[in-house]
């Protein structure tokens, strides 16, 4: 049933990264440059939750409808940056006191990101 909507998954999937990392980066900024936008935009808090929950089921779906098992090396290693991802972002925003803790997570978060890209693109490890 869900094979015949592969393409507009994909596409969902692909535009929902690029909010997520929007979202992230557009955070990691405030969050540097110590405005208060939990306070302004409390919505900011939650809308990242609802676009990754709405990423997830998207990658899962693909998933299932390549029939590619998670435990395939490459989408394996892309769920284990994907865990890696969620640490240096929560780091970021949640727990780093100063702005080269804050910086320094971020940036490895996003490479995280960067990496899973280049995996979800080649099929490969590396």
């Amino acid at each position: 049933m869900l094979d015949s909507f592969y393409l507009e998954i994909k596409y969902l999937h692909i535009s929902l990264v690029t909010l997520s990392i929007l979202l992230f980066s557009f955070r990691s900024l405030l969050t540097l440059r110590h405005y208060p936008w939990k306070q302004k935009w409390p919505k900011l808090i939650f809308t990242p939750h609802i676009v990754d929950t709405f990423l997830l089921l998207s990658g899962a779906s693909l998933a299932l409808i390549t029939h590619t098992p998670i435990y395939k090396g490459w989408l394996g290693t892309k769920l284990l940056f994907l865990l890696a991802y969620i640490l240096f972002g929560t780091v970021s925003l949640k727990y780093a006191k100063t702005p080269l803790q804050q910086g320094l997570s971020a940036i490895a978060a996003l490479s995280c990101v960067a990496i899973m890209i280049k995996i979800a693109l080649s099929k490969t490890f590396f």
